[in-house]
């Protein structure tokens, strides 16, 4: 049985360029993938990977999960809301179900202040933004 993930840290550098991605990206939604690792209940968010073949639209984002390289070190998906809604839709929640164990949803203004982390149950995660 899988224990519930309980944080994340995410490095600060690398939440920056999540948010410049989904500013510049705006209105459209943006969708990226989070590189990092799991270790002891903690993942650790260290780099932004852009996927190949991703959409971007103004209410969705997508990308080919086909074409992604075996071995990325994926922990989870970035994508932005840009109406503001920190909080996933049930298509996120699907995503999020088959994408890692650590998700990140971006909105206006594309601070740190808004972000928010959930987990692949679609539920809040506490997180620590290092560095």
């Amino acid at each position: 049985m899988k224990r519930r993930l309980l944080t994340a840290a995410i490095d600060s550098a690398t939440l920056d360029s999540c948010l410049m991605a989904a500013r510049n990206t705006h209105p459209d939604e943006f969708i990226g993938l989070l590189r990092g690792e799991e270790r002891n209940g903690v993942v650790g968010v260290s780099g932004l990977l852009l996927a190949p073949f991703a959409e971007f639209h103004p209410d969705h984002s997508s990308f080919s999960e086909w074409h992604l390289p075996a071995g990325l070190g994926a922990v989870g998906t970035v994508h932005s809301h840009p109406n503001g809604v920190l909080l996933p839709s049930r298509q996120d929640k699907l995503l999020f179900g088959r994408s890692g164990p650590a998700h990140l949803i971006l909105g206006p203004p594309y601070a740190r202040s808004s972000a928010a982390f959930f987990g692949r149950d679609g539920k809040p995660l506490e997180f620590a933004i290092e560095g």
